[in-house]
Order: C-alpha cells, then structure tokens, then sequence
C-alpha cells in the first residue's frame, strides 16, 4: 500500500514581510503574497517555494511534509512565513580627484538577482529518469567559532531545484540536507542507507556538497565538516575517502560528485585544527582510478574555494548552475555532460579568481579528463520538450 502525501482539506498560507511578493510554488506562479492554497496530494513528501519581489532577495527553499499521526499522512504546516532581505540601497562615496581638484561621487548601485537564481523551466521528458541526488549544504555551524560558509546552503538549495528541473530528477528521489540537519550522522545515514536503497544497475547519482572541508596536516587527509563537527576531533569528521568509497560500492550506472570546499586549511570554505598550518592535501583516492565516479572539486589541494560576493554563490557553484543552464553545451547537443561542464566551469573560475579576486582558484576533474574516458559523457542535464 502507497501512502498518499499531502491533505487537499487543508489550506496552506504563504505570507510575507514586506506583502506584495510573487510566489512559485513547484514552478507553478500562484500569485502575490499572502497566497493561499489547498494542500495537493500527490506521491511527493517535497516541493519547491520560491518568492520574489523586485529590490529584495529571492528566498528558495525546499520543503518537506511533516508526518501527521493522527490523519497517518504526510502534510504540510499551515503558514509559511518570509521575512524578506533587502539589496543594499545604493550608496554615494565622495573621493577627491587625483588632480587635486574638485571632489568627485561615486555611485554604487545595489546588486540585482544574479543571473543563476531564476529557476530554469522544467524539462518534459517521455519518463522519469532513473536517477537521484544527494545535496548538503552547511552555512552554520553548532560551534559558533568555527566561520560561516556564507552563501552554501543557498548553494544547495539552488543546486537541489536545478537537478529537478533540468536534469530530470523526480523531486521525491532529492534529499536535501542544511546546516543542523546535516549533521555527522545525518552525512552517514544518507550516504550509507539512503542512497543504496533508491539506486539500481542503470541509476545516475548525484552527490552535491557546499561547505567546509579540512585536512589532517599528520596524515595527508581530507574530510567533511559537518554541522556538528569541528576540525580537533577527527571522530566528528566525515572522510572524503569513506565518501567515495561508499559511493564506488552503490550498485549504481554511473556517481557524479560536485565539491564546493577545499581542504587546504588557508580560510576560504576550509578550517584547520589548533595549532595547524595550511597544507597541501590529495583529493584524489585511488578508487577513482577504474569504477564509475567522476569527482568535480572546487579547488586544488593547496588552493582556496572562494565565495563569489558579486553574485551570492560560491564561485565554483555560480560557474556550475551558469553552465547547466546551456552555457557549457560546447556541442550543442541540448545536454550537458561531464566533461563539457568541467572544462566551462574551469575556465570560467580561473579568469575570475585571477582577474576579480586576485588568487589562484583552478577547479579539478578526477580521473582528469585525459584518464575519465566514458564518464566524461555522463550527462548531467537532459535533454526534453
């Protein structure tokens, strides 16, 4: 017996401060806020909100249905309630001239939407595609003295209606995990239960992560910081080798990883235990060598992952949504697959952390491109109507 999710009896407001704001909910325009709607019912325990109003931030968030023990469904909460943030105003700075003379104003105007955030329109495809994805995203950490990652769980949640919209993937088979629910045991309850019992022989499986990796100088390792981990205690870490090495052992087609971390230790989305020093770490494992996963990372072993404040994402995330939206379509076939993205993404980080952030930033492939063979053309988006 299949239980269906969702209680049609039951309205569900939408509100916002300020009002007036657009809302989309699972792509579908519902009207300015405050919106009101019935609960539809349906297989998914998910769906998708977005609200945008002109001047403020867009807010996207992916949204679970609540267990209901009384009704024996999954529903959703009565009201949802956004508080709205807005663009900075724009701002006048008065410098002197560098003759001397007369003092001169400079503007700064507010920062638009980037060009990444608009959803893009959902594909129609003939069938679902047998795939899933696994997205985590950690702005927050529980000890406040570890440094926010300030744009990852906006990352992922971008990511998650991405891989929805344009690369097929039914919305009940994306599991989306930020700040305190991505906990040590969350990571490896997800990894290790969750995505062995929705992958078969012929599935695609995504796995997305944005925020702090760190290394072990001693070892040469390189980990995950979950949200209630911290760089000291090597027992609250999640290792980058039991990662790929639970994602080789999937009875799987085929795994694409998307790392937007580095594991250096020198700042950006990296942290180091007490008394470390930056070092150089490998990312790469010797399962990559022959298997089926193809690892995108943000950065070397030795370099940082940047935040892109220009456009409110990560710099490697912004380059990877700018190139599944088309962009990275070399050939254009109407898909995007691994090695065209690669090669776009990389291009794209190098020259703006060079030219705008004044740093080395140089994404990596593994296998690399000259050893990736067929998983270069593991296609990430697909192709439809």
């Amino acid at each position: 017996m299949s239980i269906v999710h969702g209680d049609p009896s039951m309205q569900v407001v939408v509100r916002t401060d300020p009002s007036g704001a657009k809302v989309i909910v699972d792509g579908k325009e519902l009207g300015l806020s405050p919106v009101t709607f019935h609960d539809p019912s349906g297989s998914q325990k998910t769906f998708t909100i977005e609200v945008r109003k002109e001047g403020y931030e867009p807010v996207i968030r992916v949204i679970t249905r609540q267990w209901d023990s009384m009704r024996l469904t999954y529903r959703l909460d009565p009201v949802y309630f956004y508080s709205l943030t807005p663009f900075p105003e724009e701002k006048e700075t008065v410098v002197a001239s560098r003759r001397g003379g007369e003092r001169q104003a400079l503007r700064e105007t507010p920062r638009r939407t980037s060009d990444v955030d608009e959803i893009p329109q959902s594909r129609k495809l003939d069938k679902s595609r047998d795939a899933v994805a696994l997205v985590i995203g950690i702005s927050k950490y529980r000890d406040e003295a570890i440094p926010q990652v300030r744009y990852a769980k906006r990352d992922a949640e971008i990511m998650a209606a991405y891989l929805e919209s344009i690369s097929g993937i039914a919305r009940s088979r994306i599991k989306v995990l930020t700040d305190e629910g991505a906990t040590h045991s969350d990571l490896s309850a997800y990894v290790e239960e969750w995505l062995p019992r929705r992958v078969s022989k012929d599935t695609t499986v995504f796995v997305y992560y944005a925020g702090h990796g760190t290394p072990n100088p001693a070892t040469g390792k390189a980990f995950l910081l979950p949200y209630d981990g911290h760089p000291d205690f090597q027992n609250k870490l999640y290792p980058l080798d039991r990662l790929y090495e639970n994602l080789e052992r999937l009875p799987a087609k085929e795994v694409v990883v998307m790392l937007d971390s580095c594991f250096s230790g020198a700042s950006g989305r990296s942290v180091l235990p007490s008394g470390a020093r930056p070092v150089g770490i490998a990312i790469e494992n010797p399962v990559l060598a022959s298997g089926k996963l193809a690892i995108l990372a943000a950065a070397t072993g030795t370099q940082i992952s940047s935040d892109y404040d220009k456009e409110q994402h990560g710099l490697f995330t912004y380059y990877v949504l700018k190139g599944l939206r088309g962009e990275a379509d070399s050939d254009k076939s109407g898909t995007v697959e691994v090695d065209e993205l690669f090669q776009y993404v990389r291009n794209g980080v190098i020259s703006i952390a060079s030219e705008e952030l004044n740093r080395d930033q140089t994404p990596l492939l593994q296998p690399p491109l000259e050893r990736i063979g067929g998983r270069g053309k593991i296609q990430i988006t697909v192709a439809g109507r």
